[in-house]
């Protein structure tokens, strides 16, 4: 099976994704159910129903269009979809472990060493591979890549972000998740975004880590880089630029 399905290539997204979407016009209210382009692994990213909407988060009987029990009954039709879409990727995701595609190693009663081992001997990339790659793609701005990056009782994995100074180097003008706003379409750095942005905060497998870090690697030899996130190294570092 294929480790790189997505949730939102699922059959029963489509359904989910379907009365969300009218749901929304019809509460006129903002993303009530989303289903992005994230792999099934790890669960860390996966589909959800905003809290508002299956809580009394949102009070539509102010609204004076619908009663109680109709809310009720959408809240039930699309919670119906998610287990329905729940139910799919979960079955995938028991297979890709049994396929060994998936890592369920993690035990935090374990010592770091310990889980490291086992995660390389089940074909994992551990956190004795992690790194930090700030890259300086243009004045002020820099795509972050890293991968590890410990966290506590938690398996390794792979995550970007994009920042960008003010011009007084004192803060962020924009950081985070900021990366198609922040990187030039059709640059070298975009691309490589694009690419392995759907396996973010994945724990990759040894061939999935060595075929990014060779892809890394291009952006190196192209742009400045500096192997760290920290604010105050890369605010001074880009003081001295000109």
């Amino acid at each position: 099976m294929n480790s790189s399905i997505l949730w939102n290539e699922l059959k029963s997204s489509d359904a989910f994704l379907d009365l969300s979407k009218k749901l929304e016009i019809k509460y006129d209210v903002p993303q009530i159910g989303y289903c992005g382009s994230w792999l099934i692994r790890d669960n860390y990213n996966k589909p959800f129903i905003a809290d508002g909407f299956t809580s009394k988060g949102y009070d539509f009987r102010q609204l004076k269009k619908f009663d109680e029990a109709e809310v009720k009954k959408d809240q039930r039709a699309l919670l119906h979809l998610y287990e329905e879409l729940m139910a799919e990727g979960t079955a995938i995701i028991a297979q890709l472990t049994e396929q060994h595609q998936m890592s369920t190693i993690w035990n935090s009663e374990l010592s770091l060493e310990e889980n490291n081992e086992r995660l390389e001997k089940t074909g994992f990339a551990s956190y004795d591979r992690s790194f930090v790659r700030s890259i300086r793609v243009r004045k002020n701005t820099y795509f972050s890549v890293c991968y590890g990056n410990l966290k506590a009782n938690q398996k390794p994995y792979f995550s970007t972000s994009a920042f960008q100074f003010n011009r007084l180097r004192t803060d962020y003008e924009m950081a985070g998740q900021a990366q198609n706003d922040l990187l030039m379409a059709d640059s070298t750095a975009f691309h490589f975004f694009t690419k392995w942005d759907k396996f973010h905060t994945c724990c990759l497998t040894i061939s999935e880590y060595e075929e990014m870090r060779r892809e890394l690697k291009e952006l190196e030899r192209r742009y400045e880089t500096l192997s760290t996130s920290n604010f105050d190294t890369l605010a001074r570092f880009e003081r001295q630029r000109r």
